[in-house]
């Protein structure tokens, strides 16, 4: 199954539900990984990558190509249901700032091996400074891989103004922490 590609496993998974599984495995630790960078709430992570996967075996008779990955299409359902949660349980949501970084979530990828590369610490809390717009675009870009214009089908914009958002949020990025780095 992993040779199929996306789009036409969820064709295949149309027809046939037993195809949903391989969607699943698929696209589960990218999901996960989404909603835990942005929550870091393990158990908050899990709940919506729940919500999201039913969202998707609901809808998935919905999906139609034209001329859009199937992973944008997962990860604009995954949006929308942090949205939501997040207008749902505005009190309940922890500053990611007020977080212990040593809490780590029991799924099983490599978390040490993430922080020690791009997504340390310090990166996160530059880039939680950032406008909404930009943390929103390297939240999907960090946490799942996905290409500018994969990132713009799910904030409903285009790949040229994902690529400008990148590059202006790296300048200001790249501000704040060699700033922070000289204090």
């Amino acid at each position: 199954m992993a040779l199929i590609p996306d789009n036409e496993l969820a064709f295949l998974a149309q027809r046939d539900e037993q195809y949903f599984t391989p969607l699943f495995d698929r696209f589960y630790k990218p999901v996960y990984r989404y909603f835990y960078f942005r929550l870091r709430q393990s158990e908050d992570a899990e709940d919506l990558t729940s919500e999201t996967f039913q969202k998707i075996y609901t809808n998935l008779h919905r999906f139609k190509e034209c001329g859009t990955p199937f992973s944008a299409w997962i990860f604009k359902i995954a949006r929308n249901c942090l949205i939501d949660a997040t207008r749902k349980r505005k009190h309940d949501v922890i500053p990611m700032d007020a977080l212990d970084p040593s809490v780590e979530s029991h799924t099983d990828f490599d978390h040490q091996a993430l922080d020690k590369t791009l997504l340390s610490e310090r990166l996160w809390a530059a880039i939680r400074t950032l406008p909404q717009k930009y943390q929103d675009v390297w939240n999907l870009k960090l946490s799942s891989g996905l290409c500018h214009r994969e990132i713009g089908e799910i904030l409903g914009t285009n790949e040229n103004n994902v690529s400008v958002m990148v590059h202006r949020s790296l300048v200001m990025l790249k501000k704040r922490l060699s700033f922070s780095s000289t204090q």
